[in-house]
């Protein structure tokens, strides 16, 4: 997973006595979309992926990071994600290659949990 990371949207404003206080900045937490890329991964569930995809719509996802024993050491936690772009990689019948090498997403909301 590459490129995740929380942005808010800053605005510095003056005022009457900006020339004495200095200029104000405003920070709105409104949720901005940003591009993430995950590759080489699993997915749970065999439609998923496929039903996301085809349906075109903002979902909740979770992305977890797991130990050798396939239990979640750290997640991240995605309130609106939808995929823009799946690539695949050459398929070969003599190779043990994954069926995804990169999903892009856009995505708001994120929060981290500790597991």
């Amino acid at each position: 997973m590459s490129g995740i990371s929380l942005e808010y949207e800053t605005v510095t404003y003056r005022h009457g006595l900006s020339f004495w206080e200095g200029e104000g900045i405003k920070k709105y937490y409104y949720d901005k979309y940003v591009n993430f890329t995950l590759k080489k991964g699993t997915v749970k569930g065999i439609d998923f992926l496929y039903a996301w995809l085809k349906e075109k719509e903002v979902r909740a996802v979770q992305v977890s990071l797991c130990d050798e024993q396939d239990q979640p050491v750290k997640s991240w936690r995605v309130a609106k994600a939808i995929p823009v772009k799946l690539e695949a990689p050459t398929f070969s019948a003599d190779t043990n290659e994954v069926a995804i090498e990169s999903l892009d997403v856009m995505a708001a909301g994120i929060s981290i949990e500790y597991h």
